[in-house]
Order: structure tokens, then sequence, then C-alpha cells
């Protein structure tokens, strides 16, 4: 009723919005009309909302990572819960630009503690599609909002997460972030921290081609990561030191942190680590010319990564599948396979990979 009346817009199946003009209007009565505490506290109501429906979300796309610190709510208040990766990922499709609009709210109101820690929580999502734009415009005020109350663990969460962004765009700064965001908390004692930040670092050298650096940067991570008992992090330590030692062709030491890698992730379950770990073995025994056991692995990592929703994971998938498929001579299995990769790097807005 109220879109046939013109008071509502429908964008898309589902979705609902004022017009411009009315949301204006209805924002203005609101402010003359409605007693300040009350303004405020649905503005609260609906961030927090957005703060835990995000972590609901992350707490079923990547069940291993840690997850913001949030106090125990009045059940009226809860937010929504997904029952799978699908579900979650769906959800952050289609908030995706009200979970900016909402953290840029929360930034603009002084709700500082609710504005970084929705820039962590719906990382997960963002990070899994490639909506890279989103990313980083979440991480820039969640930056400035951790930096405003002085809240240093906040501050180093976020430049943590600023150093992926940048490290998945393949631009400058992401070094620079890890490196702050190691010192942050060392100085703090986060040693959980610690060990994701330099876990991170690792991985950003082999995006950079600086291998020997990713082999250090890589044992010290893993060593911090089985002081902290986090058996996820070691298995990406593992796996990042296997990559590594790919870039240098130590092949041996490659496969046996890989497999390495592969048996701790399989031990707790982390589906999509395994199909990076998984990609990474197939890409080892494409370099020892055993292209047909390569292509094998590719496929299994491509089929996780599909059931996980991981765009960038398939799309290097099939970047290596195809070459692996031209290796054995099916060049039209090849071409299908690269026509895909394209079409998936162009998707996520990657024109290098793409190129």
């Amino acid at each position: 009723i109220l879109v046939d009346t013109h008071l509502l817009e429908s964008p898309a199946p589902e979705r609902y919005a004022f017009h411009d003009l009315l949301r204006a209007y209805a924002a203005e009565r609101a402010q003359a009309e409605e007693k300040p505490q009350d303004v405020q506290s649905a503005i609260v109501r609906l961030l927090h909302w957005y703060v835990r429906t995000a972590d609901a979300g992350a707490a079923v796309i990547v069940p291993h990572r840690d997850r913001v610190p949030l106090k125990p709510i009045d059940p009226a208040g809860s937010a929504l819960r997904f029952a799978t990766v699908e579900e979650a990922l769906s959800w952050s499709r289609s908030e995706r630009a009200n979970l900016v609009a909402a953290t840029r709210q929360a930034g603009g109101a002084d709700l500082h503690d609710a504005a970084w820690k929705l820039s962590v929580a719906a990382m997960a999502g963002f990070e899994l599609q490639g909506f890279r734009a989103e990313w980083s415009a979440t991480n820039s005020v969640g930056l400035s909002s951790a930096r405003a109350v002085g809240d240093r663990y906040g501050e180093a969460w976020v430049l943590n997460n600023v150093g992926m962004a940048l490290s998945d765009q393949q631009t400058d700064g992401a070094i620079g972030c890890f490196e702050q965001a190691l010192s942050l908390r060392a100085e703090i004692g986060d040693r959980h921290g610690q060990a994701q930040s330099a876990t991170n670092l690792a991985y950003c050298y082999l995006l950079q081609d600086m291998h020997e650096q990713a082999v250090e940067a890589g044992k010290y991570a893993l060593d911090l990561q089985r002081q902290t008992g986090r058996r996820y992090g070691e298995g990406i330590a593992l796996c990042n030191l296997g990559e590594a030692y790919l870039g240098l062709g130590q092949h041996e030491e490659a496969i046996a942190a890989l497999q390495e890698a592969l048996s701790v992730v399989r031990e707790i379950g982390s589906a999509r680590t395994q199909a990076y770990i998984l990609r990474n073995l197939g890409r080892a025994h494409l370099d020892v010319g055993q292209d047909t056991d390569g292509a094998v692995l590719l496929e299994q990592a491509l089929v996780i990564h599909q059931a996980e929703g991981d765009t960038t994971g398939q799309a290097q998938d099939l970047q290596l599948l195809g070459a692996a498929r031209s290796r054995t001579g099916q060049a039209a299995a090849a071409r299908a396979a690269w026509q895909q990769a394209v079409s998936l790097f162009e998707g996520l807005g990657d024109g290098k990979q793409a190129a």
C-alpha cells in the first residue's frame, strides 16, 4: 500500500526505501517532534542491531576467526541468526549499502564503539564476496572511531583489517598497517592479535612476491600461533609458509608444510582454509610436472570454494586449473576454466588478474 501511494519505493524484491525528499522530511519532523533522547535511543538500537547481526553472520561465514567483544543484551533486542553460510552472505549482499551507511552514522553520532565493531563484523561478508569499496569505506570509519576514543585494542584490530583490504587490492600501505597493528598488539599484550597480524604480514609478503621475507615472517607467525594454542591460526600460518617455499622453488619443504596444514584444518573442520591449502598443493604438483595430480587437487579446491561462496578463491583455482588442463591436452576445458576466471576477476574489479 505504501509503495502504491508513493510513500515508499521498492528498488528490488523485499527492499523498501523512502524517496530522498520524503526521507529528509521525515528526519526533519522526527527532530522537531520527538524527544532528543528518544531519537538517540532509536538510533542506538538500530546500530546495535546491525553490529550484532553482522557479528552473527561472521560467526557462520568464518567460524574460526575471533569475533568482536559484545555485551550481553536483552533477548527482546536480539539480532538475526543464520543457519547457513549462504544465508549470511545473502544478508550481507542485500544490506551492503546499509552496513556502510550504518557505520558512517555511528561514527558521525559519536557512537565510536559501534562504528569500529560494525566495520570488523561486516568484514567477513565483504571480504568473501569481493565487496572492496564497502570494505574500504567501513574500515576508514572504524579506524577513525577507534582512534577518536583512544581504543587501542579496536585500533589495532581495524588496522589489521585495513592491511587485509589493501593486501587484497594489492595496493601500497598493507605492510605498514600490519606492522602498526603488531606493535600496538604487543604493547597491550594481545598475543592472539599479534599472531593474527604476523600471519597476515607473511601473507602480504607473499602477494608482493617477497618470498624470503614471507618465510621469515611465516616462521615467526607459526611460532606465535602455536604459543597461543590457535589451531586455526597454525593451519593458516603453515599454509602461508608452504606457499612461500613454493615461491622460492623449495618444493619438498612446501609440500611438507602444506600437508601438515591440511591435517590441522581437517582436524578443526575449516573448509575454506582447506580449499586454499588444496590449491597450493595443486600448484606444487604442477610445478614438479605432476599435472594430473595437480588438476585433481585444484578441482577439489574449486568445489569447496564454490560451496563456501568464496569468489576470489574460485577465480584463483580456475586460473591454475586452466594451466593444468592445458598441459594435459584439454584445450577446450582449459579455455572454459580461464574464461570463468576472467569473468570472476572482472566482477571483483581485479583487472590485473583478469588480464
